[in-house]
């Protein structure tokens, strides 16, 4: 059954300073109080210059103002990289498609997995590399970098070593969406968003949004809130990943994307942290009581990213 939209509620979200300055301590035990209540918050003091943020939401508004011939040439299949266009995903089964369009990139190191392919930039001719490849990727890089910070925090969190997950992201199976969303019509289609209520597959997302706002986020009771905008921050939330790892203990947010009926166009970044394709998910040892039992089966993180393509595009898992 799908979500059935209903205005978002006005509350706090925790913004959370992970300036390596900081008690790493400090951090990661606002990090677990977060992810008990929520699975949402900000990061602070996060290291990405505002410049380079700002650099790679302009490439975003340079691709997607490309003519739509130019952007099909690079088209997006199920499980790879490229752009897809306005209303091909159904992230709220039952609901009408999305109103979106997204263009997606990813790791292109390391081994050759299942489901491999290299990215798909522009034509130069049409969108020359140092006005979009370059801040696209200058950003991906500073965004890793972040991730890289925030898992030795989200360890602590468990009562893990810092350094209990470096192994699984040696090969890391990590993308970027970066996101254009045209003002919601006057008369959508049946509850039709942005984006609808969903999770995200990964351990955890962060997320850069313009200065349009338009995330909300379920709370614990049901509710959603308004995730506000808040410059210098970016947003984090957990994934389905993180929570098979922790027995759900970690909370694998729904959230949405409703952009007002406005004549501004919305844009923003989605930067997916998730471990290689064949590593292994199952409920990690400090996310089990004595005699409690994982809620989940064994898969690897492949098989994972499969079966949610296949629900959220109909295709075959």
């Amino acid at each position: 059954m799908p979500v059935l939209y209903t205005p978002p509620k006005v509350a706090p979200i925790p913004v959370i300073d992970i300036d390596p300055a900081r008690s790493p301590e400090a951090a990661a035990a606002e990090i677990r109080s977060a992810a008990l209540d929520t699975g949402f918050f900000y990061i602070k003091n996060h290291g990405v210059d505002q410049a380079i943020v700002d650099g790679a939401f302009a490439a975003c508004a340079r691709f997607f103002a490309l003519p739509l011939a130019a952007k099909e040439r690079i088209p997006r299949t199920p499980t790879t990289k490229g752009y897809e266009g306005m209303e091909k995903q159904h992230l709220d089964p039952g609901s009408a498609p999305d109103i979106k369009e997204s263009w997606n990139c990813g790791w292109d190191r390391g081994p050759r997995t299942p489901g491999f392919a290299e990215n798909k930039w522009p034509r130069p001719e049409e969108l020359p590399e140092a006005l979009f490849k370059d801040p696209i990727e200058t950003y991906y890089r500073a965004v890793d970098g972040v991730a890289a910070k925030l898992m030795p925090l989200f360890a602590r969190s468990l009562s893990l070593a810092p350094d209990y997950f470096d192994e699984l992201f040696r090969y890391p199976g990590t993308s970027l969406r970066v996101l254009c969303y045209p003002p919601q019509p006057e008369n959508p289609k049946f509850n039709q968003m942005g984006a609808g209520a969903h999770t995200d597959g990964s351990v955890f997302t962060i997320l850069a949004q313009d200065d349009c706002g338009g995330l909300e986020v379920q709370d614990v009771k049901g509710d959603f809130l308004r995730a506000e905008v808040v410059p210098g921050t970016f947003v984090v939330n957990i994934g389905d990943t993180l929570a098979r790892w922790t027995n759900d203990r970690y909370k694998s947010t729904v959230h949405r994307v409703m952009h007002a009926i406005t004549p501004k166009t919305r844009y923003s970044m989605a930067f997916f942290y998730s471990p290689g394709y064949y590593t292994r998910i199952e409920c990690i040892p400090t996310c089990l009581e004595p005699g409690e039992k994982p809620k989940y089966e064994p898969v690897t993180m492949g098989e994972h990213s499969n079966y949610r393509l296949s629900r959220s595009r109909n295709v075959k898992a």
